[in-house]
């Protein structure tokens, strides 16, 4: 029987296929095992999570120096001019 399914045109593979799944009541074992899979494993949302997670600790943390670095730069120098006249 396997051989003349073998030598068959596509168009008879497919009715044979079609009717073992209709001879077996849909064939649970031909189903793909995504079938048993949950939404969050199937779409891969623990591992999207994952890495938004850490794109946004890299964006914090990047935040977080270049604010450290502009404000030791950029910080507004006392005047010596004030302290002087407090001073006399």
């Amino acid at each position: 029987m396997h051989e003349q399914i073998e030598k068959d045109p596509p168009l008879d593979k497919a009715v044979h296929a079609i009717e073992y799944v209709i001879r077996h009541r849909g064939a649970p074992h031909l189903r793909p095992a995504s079938c048993r899979l949950t939404m969050l494993e199937r779409e891969g949302m623990d591992v999207m999570f994952v890495l938004l997670l850490f794109a946004m600790t890299i964006t914090y943390l990047i935040f977080q120096f270049l604010r450290c670095v502009t404000s030791s730069t950029f910080k507004p120098q006392k005047s010596n001019h004030r302290l002087k006249e407090k001073i006399q």
